[in-house]
């Protein structure tokens, strides 16, 4: 049978943006949580990036039976990022919940974010970890502060909004599509983006159960134990490379948005020009007196500042060196 859902008046409309791929084992565990959120009205688009399984099977059976859901199907595979950003072009609420695949969410997920989201351009929610049996397990404590407020330069590193908590108001997506073309992560340019307008805000409830797929952890945890320390030196220089080019990237799009205060405009152009020199050295003095300089603003998101500074001032030689060091 078919559900209707009734439109109820001055309740502000709320998009549910997810993106499919090859996700038949959870998905209906989350599809069902959707249609379980005590708020209304709703609207569920989801965009599959050509599955392989039976997930555009169960998009279309769950299309059938309610008019939440508006479901579309690329001709060929996006990748996540772009998946993303199309279905986010779909939304027509004024505020927009990301979310993932294999998920579960509180019945009072989009209620309880709506009631704390304020002036804020997001709120972003806690979460508690499942195993593919939904069965609690314990994670690593978090090494990153939850930022409240306005906050830009400290998000161009690192984030701590994933995107499956974050519910945002429509000018977040105003002013942050489509996503440059570089970007590796909508849910770090997401929140940079509200974290420059008018902020973003924690809350403390638990949401949402966040899905960690076992089998991939043991995988990698596997694979690095076989690997002996060159594999792992030259794994660490290529990932600095890697991690140069995008933080080089971002900053070119930071300042590109036009919403950055002059303070905080001069502050990333600083560390632009520090950071062009970064490949060619082994410490990076100037990095590393930018962070110093104003670590306020650029280190806020981390708990341990002295380990962060050390870490992000270690130059492309560092690790070149390391590749020809000897065991002690």
């Amino acid at each position: 049978m078919t559900t209707h859902h009734p439109i109820e008046e001055n309740r502000p409309l709320v998009s549910i943006a997810m993106c499919t791929y090859n996700g038949e084992r959870f998905l209906r565990q989350q599809l069902n949580s959707l249609l379980e959120q005590d708020y209304h009205p709703l609207e569920i688009i989801v965009v599959d990036d050509q599955s392989t399984d039976s997930t555009w099977e169960i998009l279309q059976e769950y299309a059938e039976q309610s008019d939440l859901f508006n479901i579309a199907r690329n001709d060929s595979n996006l990748g996540y990022v772009k998946n993303f950003e199309k279905a986010l072009t779909l939304c027509t609420g004024d505020y927009i919940a990301l979310c993932d695949q294999d998920d579960i969410w509180l019945p009072n997920k989009i209620s309880t974010q709506l009631a704390k989201i304020g002036d804020s351009s997001l709120t972003y929610s806690e979460l508690s970890y499942i195993d593919g049996n939904n069965h609690p397990i314990e994670m690593p404590a978090r090494k990153t502060n939850r930022l409240s407020g306005r906050c830009p330069l400290a998000l161009l590193f690192a984030t701590c909004v994933t995107g499956h908590l974050a519910l945002l108001k429509r000018e977040v997506l105003d002013h942050a599509l489509p996503f440059p073309k570089r970007i590796r992560a909508h849910d770090h340019w997401i929140p940079f983006v509200a974290a420059a307008l008018n902020g973003i805000k924690p809350t403390d409830h638990i949401l949402s159960l966040y899905r960690v797929h076992e089998h991939n952890v043991s995988i990698k945890s596997r694979n690095r134990k076989r690997k002996g320390p060159l594999a792992r030196a030259r794994e660490r220089k290529i990932a600095f490379n890697t991690k140069w080019k995008y933080r080089m990237d971002f900053l070119q799009y930071a300042k590109q948005t036009g919403l950055l205060t002059s303070e905080e405009q001069h502050i990333a152009e600083q560390l632009e020009t520090a950071l062009e020199k970064h490949p060619k050295s082994i410490v990076n003095r100037s990095v590393r007196s930018t962070l110093l300089d104003h670590s306020g603003q650029l280190l806020s998101l981390y708990k341990k500042k002295s380990k962060i500074v050390k870490r992000l001032s270690h130059g492309g030689v560092y690790f070149s060196l390391t590749l020809y060091q000897k065991k002690p």
